[in-house]
């Protein structure tokens, strides 16, 4: 498949790429995050093994206030 050329004048968009979130979105992703922390950091063990299960609870305790 060729490479097409791309003009970012012609073929792109002039916008920001961030957003603010409200008050009311925050909490609707957070309460979609929260329940996953857990489950990712039970994924992710067998990959960083991390003996200490006191430190587990304060890796997922931190990761859930900061989702």
């Amino acid at each position: 498949m060729p490479i097409l050329a791309w003009r970012n004048d012609a073929d792109g968009f002039a916008f920001q790429n961030n957003w603010t979130f409200d008050a009311a979105e925050r909490a609707a992703m957070t309460a979609i995050a929260q329940p996953l922390v857990p489950a990712v950091l039970g994924a992710i063990a067998p990959i960083f093994p991390i003996p200490d299960p006191i430190l587990w609870t304060a890796i997922t305790t931190a990761a859930v206030a900061a989702a």
